[in-house]
């Protein structure tokens, strides 16, 4: 129940359905004094879903400065069991698309390593248990770090996205000045030629800080996509996977929010899912191209994000 009061009138909306089902749920109360006061001034959203309204009177909406309690009312009474995490409170209404999208445990996001600590940093956060296995790195303030020699990290198991045409595979990368020319910094599969379905993208493949991300259906190299030159400090960088774009835009690279340019010989043969492979990141197969940087948050997602979208 989301309830705001003003002067001792109140406005009211309820769930749909229920969420004690032992999953992760997103919930945004939204506070507009702009909109509809009957109708809108409060609104409950569920998943990013408008819940029912239960009943709303013309008092309008008054913040009034208060301590703010999580979990219980007041810290005495209608206690809360269950979880809570990622919480926010915004200046402004925020649309669906703005809302916070850390929280990543259940579909659509099929893995999701923070690397918050060295104990669990192979761990799967998404809870689809899709762990990693490795040695060499170093973990620290939610990052790993690679030194371009024999640091190893993949999935224990295959990592299973053939259910899925849609995919964003996202993190955050920290180049070291001493990077090696050409590194790949993540994997599906050990064989990305002859992988139906898979990707990757690579550091300086193409000239000092160059990323590239690609897809590949049947063994077809379908877009190569350039950033501007990777500099020192934290980018965020994420491969686009959108089988509703053809040719070279059925994949597609940004780097901190801005897509890189494409190459436009390369194009899609035809629609295709992804694949079921071992999932690699900071080499290729564990053997070549290794990589000399940090990484920090990543994670895949069965869905086309948008720039807006993305963390």
């Amino acid at each position: 129940m989301a309830r705001n009061e003003a002067g001792g009138h109140h406005g009211e909306e309820f769930i749909n359905g229920t969420i004690c089902d032992g999953v992760w749920h997103h919930l945004a109360v939204i506070i507009d004094p702009t909109t509809n006061v009957v109708t809108d001034s409060v609104r409950l959203y569920v998943d990013s879903v408008r819940q029912g309204v239960r009943r709303f009177n013309d008092a309008g909406v008054i913040l009034t400065p208060h301590r703010f309690y999580i979990g219980s009312r007041g810290g005495t009474g209608l206690p809360f069991k269950g979880k809570i995490d990622d919480v926010r409170i915004t200046e402004g209404a925020l649309s669906t698309n703005e809302f916070l999208k850390a929280r990543t445990a259940g579909k659509p996001v099929v893995a999701y390593y923070p690397f918050n600590t060295p104990e669990t940093a192979f761990q799967d956060a998404s809870g689809n248990g899709n762990h990693l296995t490795g040695s060499g790195m170093t973990f620290q303030g939610g990052f790993a770090s690679f030194n371009g020699a024999g640091h190893t990290m993949n999935t224990i198991n295959k990592l299973d996205l053939s259910a899925y045409k849609d995919a964003t595979l996202e993190f955050f990368i920290r180049p070291h000045t001493n990077a090696s020319s050409t590194a790949m910094v993540m994997e599906l599969s050990e064989n990305i030629m002859g992988k139906n379905g898979c990707f990757f993208v690579t550091l300086n493949e193409t000239g000092p800080g160059v990323l590239n991300g690609s897809f590949y259906p049947g063994g077809w190299h379908i877009d190569v996509s350039q950033s501007n030159q990777v500099f020192a400090g934290w980018h965020h960088v994420a491969l686009v996977i959108d089988s509703s774009l053809s040719g070279a835009d059925r994949s597609r690279l940004f780097v901190d929010g801005m897509q890189a340019p494409q190459n436009p010989k390369h194009k899609a043969a035809s629609d295709v899912n992804l694949g079921n492979q071992i999932f690699y990141i900071g080499s290729r197969a564990n053997t070549s191209y290794r990589l000399n940087t940090d990484i920090g948050y990543n994670w895949i997602t069965a869905r086309v994000l948008s720039p807006g979208s993305c963390m």
